[in-house]
């Protein structure tokens, strides 16, 4: 009987230890509702939670976040919780960048050729003082060469390039210009572009910089017979001189 007494008691103390050992994870305990609950560390209204960078924060419906951005390291009843409602949600898709109109030129940077004074401009032509149309490796206006108008005596020339095998319908040709005073005469021109046209001209006398190039337009060139040529004309005293850069002949 003293066996069975000391035995029974030592089962009550240890059912008695057990008890209060469960009774330690009850909500005010560690890992409760107080612990990472609303208000605590973690919680709905701590850092990072569901008000934390909210719509209007940076990277809203349309940026580069989510509308409430990283959500909450706590949850509301458990020290652990899920995170708030997105880690930033998917960007707003971009407009349309759209595509450049296809450039018909050869060679419209002039980046191709020599520097030879008295070599051919790779898909171009010259006519007049050809001395006086050349390629130059400085100054470009992007790239590293230009195609230049100049010489040491009175000099009239033009270079052009005549585009075959195009669609029929309206161009405009396009030059960047960069250049000084002086010149009795220079401008942008189209020819041939189809049955008994007209040469079109436009000038550069009202629109030119000493400082910086300007673009130069002739546009309304109505092709007709799938070919055009295009190109500038200048004629000037000695000494002045024009720089030329980034041609572009495209459909309207």
């Amino acid at each position: 009987m003293k066996r069975f007494t000391v035995w029974s008691g030592f089962l009550g103390v240890l059912l008695s230890y057990t008890v209060a050992v469960g009774c330690s994870s009850d909500d005010s305990g560690s890992g409760g509702s107080a612990s990472g609950g609303d208000t605590s560390s973690g919680g709905k209204k701590s850092s990072g939670g569901s008000d934390s960078g909210g719509s209007d924060g940076s990277g809203a419906n349309s940026g580069s976040g989510g509308k409430k951005s990283t959500g909450g390291s706590g949850g509301s009843d458990s020290t652990g919780g899920m995170g708030g409602e997105a880690m930033g949600g998917l960007g707003g898709m971009g407009g349309d960048a759209g595509t450049d109109p296809e450039n018909y030129l050869e060679n419209p940077g002039f980046e191709e050729g020599s520097t030879d004074k008295l070599a051919p401009i790779p898909g171009w032509e010259e006519e007049g003082d050809l001395v006086a149309s050349y390629l130059e490796a400085n100054g470009a206006r992007t790239g590293v060469m230009k195609l230049g108008h100049w010489a040491g005596d009175k000099f009239e020339v033009s270079t052009y390039q005549t585009v075959t095998s195009i669609p029929n319908g309206t161009y405009t040709f396009s030059v960047w210009v960069h250049r000084s005073e002086g010149f009795e005469a220079q401008y942008l021109f189209a020819r041939d572009y189809g049955d008994g046209a007209n040469e079109m001209t436009q000038d550069t006398i009202d629109n030119f910089s000493e400082a910086e190039y300007v673009k130069v337009e002739l546009s309304g060139i109505e092709v007709t017979n799938n070919q055009v040529t295009v190109g500038i004309y200048s004629s000037a005293d000695a000494g002045v001189w024009a720089n030329f850069d980034d041609a572009a002949l495209v459909q309207e």
